[in-house]
């Protein structure tokens, strides 16, 4: 077996450790209406509950028989730029649990749209559920990987974001668009990234939490490797480096191509499986197992779900918790430095599509938030609140006369810092993303 796929088990666990100290809590708004962009047309709305009203976070949006779509963020909001060449199509809005909508593109125009999706209703197949465990469906699944997803390599542009947040300050804001290069399913091969754009904001500021005790220990670091004749790299971008690992950290999460613990025949009496109610996703009935690990791996205790399609067999979603354990030697040395963190929220969510019926990966999404505090005598005690978001959302995908990224443009080869740029609204104008609120 490929080493990647032993060590690749540790690698969600790994990046969720390294985020645990973190959070998300971006609160994303953006007016509805329809505006015309060279030769785009740009969409924009809300999608919600249809009794509740509420909004549902994250709803795919498609256009009908393409590869070309988007996600709302997480209060529903979404805008979607559509070549006027595909004008004529149709969107469909997609969401676990509910009855999929679709609608003509030239109905949305010049309106506030206001998209009402409706929970979907139908019966169990309860003979089906008894007749099998949640493990043996896993293992068919897993056993079906090499028909249901690409058996050669494929492209996908993408929507690219980092957000990390203290106390509703900017600490790191980074959004980019992506062409990456994707080995067949079975190959672990690292995927190729190439950067077209990328920007920041101009409010960044640095972690405040403790931040006269991290920069003179940062100091102390520095005079010792100037003895040395070493260099040492910025504090803040050591720390983000750290914390987000790039386009390939998040695309390395990906639970089916490299095989997360829970999906690995060798490793999942691991974790319990549970039936739960089934769903119904894009007219799909899909399995509902859910599972929870049995004791930590690498400090954490991961509970979650897998949504398998019934007649293919195919793994469309799953989405994981991540509890972080305290090393039990670590708990003296907090509470001697009058240290305490809260940890919670920690999640991350891989969700598939299907074009000629071979399924790929379009979204990957780790959130997360905690909480820090340090105690100090006769001084005002110290509080900090983290919020996290790393993630990549395929816009396009092309399966057919696709090439390897030239060595000299993958990102490996380069910084992200080095191709920052200037927010550029003309290329922002034809190119899908998430809502959000505001860009500088």
């Amino acid at each position: 077996m490929n080493e990647n796929i032993m060590n690749s088990s540790k690698t969600t666990s790994t990046i969720l450790n390294k985020s645990v100290f973190f959070a998300i809590a971006i609160n994303m708004l953006i007016s509805t209406g329809v505006l015309y962009c060279q030769s785009y047309i740009q969409v924009n709305g809300r999608v919600v509950d249809s009794l509740t009203h509420k909004p549902l976070p994250y709803t795919t949006i498609r256009i009908v028989g393409t590869t070309q779509g988007i996600i709302t963020n997480e209060k529903g909001y979404f805008q979607i730029l559509i070549p006027d060449s595909l004008r004529n199509k149709d969107l469909n809005f997609s969401f676990m649990g509910y009855n999929s909508y679709r609608k003509s593109i030239s109905s949305l125009k010049n309106k506030t749209n206001l998209i009402s999706l409706s929970q979907s209703k139908f019966k169990i197949r309860e003979v089906i559920i008894r007749q099998n465990t949640p493990e043996m469906i896993i293992k068919k699944a897993i056993r079906r990987i090499k028909d249901n997803y690409p058996d050669k390599p494929y492209a996908s542009n993408g929507y690219y974001r980092e957000v990390l947040k203290e106390n509703n300050n900017y600490i790191q804001y980074l959004e980019a668009y992506l062409n990456t290069y994707n080995f067949a399913y079975l190959d672990t091969t690292q995927t190729q990234v190439k950067v077209v754009e990328a920007h920041t904001r101009d409010d960044l500021q640095s972690i405040h939490f403790m931040q006269k005790e991290v920069k003179s220990r940062y100091k102390r670091i520095e005079k010792r490797a100037k003895r040395k004749g070493e260099k040492v790299e910025d504090l803040d971008e050591a720390t983000l480096k750290i914390l987000f690992g790039g386009p390939h950290r998040i695309l390395g999460t990906d639970p089916i191509r490299y095989r997360f613990q829970a999906l690995d025949s060798n490793q999942m009496k691991k974790f319990i499986y549970t039936f739960e109610k089934d769903e119904i996703m894009d007219g799909r009935e899909l399995y509902n197992i859910a599972f929870k690990s049995k004791r930590k791996i690498d400090y954490m205790k991961f509970s979650g779900t897998i949504y398998i399609d019934k007649e293919s067999f195919a793994i469309v979603k799953m989405a994981m918790n991540g509890e972080f354990i305290m090393p039990f030697y670590a708990k003296p040395f907090l509470q001697a430095a009058g240290l305490s963190i809260e940890i919670s929220n920690l999640k991350i969510d891989h969700q598939y599509t299907s074009q000629n019926d071979k399924w790929y990966l379009y979204k990957s999404m780790l959130t997360g938030d905690s909480y820090f505090a340090k105690q100090r005598i006769a001084k005002e005690n110290e509080y900090s609140h983290f919020e996290i978001e790393h993630a990549f959302v395929s816009t396009e995908a092309k399966f057919e006369n696709v090439k390897p990224i030239p060595k000299k443009d993958q990102l490996i080869h380069k910084s992200f810092s080095e191709l920052l740029k200037e927010y550029n609204p003309d290329f922002w104008s034809t190119h899908n993303k998430i809502a959000i609120e505001s860009i500088k």
